[in-house]
């Protein structure tokens, strides 16, 4: 609800000291939509483009025209298109990440989520599998850059299914962004979802470098 009150410039400073490693993040279900996960999958995706364009070729970087649902059937982002200058050069025009779903439903029916990396520390003490009694759906395609890992892949009670717990390095940090939560369903309440929140916040707390004066 206060998105649009964190300064530009306290979301930079934020990614900035996440790729220096002085911090990780941790991105809770609809916080997707927040200043600071954009700018850090924008970064990530800075960093996919430096290592996919070849030498040589002209990068230019294009936002989003507007941060809202895209349609199932619009073009996916981040992505990369070649073409040519005026003047006959390559040009990579990439598409900066939308980070949002195609759709949501508020209607509390169950989901099923699979532990896909049992070895992961992040699901460490997780079961294979586990229920949410009552949650909310979120529909992919979901406008992000490919993640390094995906951790936990959920199931809901009409097939739909959703990459719910995806990680990146971005730069020296690491940001982790788990679907599953709500502000009425009582997810957070789920043992098996505490469980994952705390490995992740040892485990990428471990891997920040200790702070220095602030």
């Amino acid at each position: 609800m206060k998105n649009k009150a964190v300064p530009d410039s306290k979301a930079r400073e934020i990614v900035r000291r996440l790729k220096a490693g002085k911090l990780s993040l941790i991105v809770l279900h609809s916080a997707l939509t927040s200043r600071v996960f954009i700018d850090a999958m924008n970064e990530r995706t800075r960093e996919d483009a430096a290592r996919l364009v070849p030498p040589g070729v002209k990068t230019e970087f294009i936002p989003p025209k507007a941060y809202k649902d895209p349609l199932s059937t619009d073009p996916i982002t981040p992505r990369i298109e070649m073409s040519r200058t005026p003047d006959g050069g390559r040009l990579a025009r990439v598409f900066l990440p939308i980070c949002e779903i195609t759709g949501w439903r508020e209607d509390g029916k169950p989901s099923e989520v699979t532990t896909l990396l049992p070895g992961h520390p992040i699901a460490r003490g997780v079961p294979k599998h586990f229920e949410l009694s009552h949650t909310e759906l979120y529909l992919e395609p979901f406008h992000v850059p490919r993640p390094d890992a995906v951790i936990f892949s959920e199931t809901h009670q009409g097939g739909q299914r959703f990459r719910s717990g995806m990680l990146w390095s971005v730069g020296k940090g690491k940001v982790f962004y788990f679907r599953p939560g709500h502000e009425t369903f009582p997810v957070f309440f789920n043992p098996n979802v505490l469980r994952i929140l705390g490995n992740a916040a040892w485990w990428m707390g471990e891997r920040a470098a200790p702070r220095k004066g602030s």
